[in-house]
């Protein structure tokens, strides 16, 4: 994700804990073996409609 624009409501974004996701990327080697990379994020909100992934809250089940 971008890094957000500026807060619409007040001069600094007021973020909430929305939920914790599982990034997965995939690479590839050129002698045919790929390696899956699974890193934990926190998705947040804020009141203006702005989001952003962070650091996550409480880990992935």
């Amino acid at each position: 994700m971008k890094k957000p624009k500026a807060c619409t409501n007040g001069p600094r974004h007021k973020w909430k804990f929305v939920k914790d996701i599982a990034v997965k990327k995939m690479s590839g080697c050129a002698n045919g073996f790929s390696t899956l990379s699974i890193t934990a994020k926190g998705v947040y909100s804020c009141e203006c409609g702005a989001k952003k992934c962070g650091n996550p809250h409480g880990g992935i089940q």
